[in-house]
């Protein structure tokens, strides 16, 4: 059966650095997934994430608001991004996001291959 549930229903993640929120909406604990992980991120100008990736993972993030310069691979290769715009991150791919623009910036991402972020097995580089 279908669930229905607004992102301004899930505390953001207490974990997160500070001016960075990011909401699990969809996984395992709130509806049952089994093989996908999915929510909201915003981010405040000039923040910037740490550099990951996932090897349990794909990630896919859809550009909701702002100006996000993606970081990828081990070359930290640069892209900037806007609204409407959909970034695809293999499993194991280096990554992080930095919000360029003067407003906050807004996505949805999503993990395939794991029912929550603990399985997606997020790996810090830096």
């Amino acid at each position: 059966m279908a669930e229905f549930i607004r992102a301004e229903s899930v505390a953001p993640d207490a974990d997160a650095i500070p001016g960075l929120s990011v909401q699990w909406v969809l996984n395992k604990h709130t509806v049952g997934t089994q093989k996908l992980t999915s929510g909201r991120t915003t981010m405040a100008p000039g923040v910037r994430s740490r550099l990951h990736y996932h090897s349990n993972a794909e990630a896919v993030m859809f550009i909701l608001k702002g100006r996000v310069k993606i970081i990828i691979g081990e070359q930290r290769e640069e892209h900037v991004v806007e609204p409407g715009c959909f970034c695809f991150y293999r499993m194991g791919e280096i990554h992080g996001q930095e919000n360029v623009g003067d407003e906050t910036a807004e996505w949805i991402f999503c993990y395939a291959g794991a029912p929550d972020v603990k399985e997606a097995d997020t790996v810090f580089v830096e």
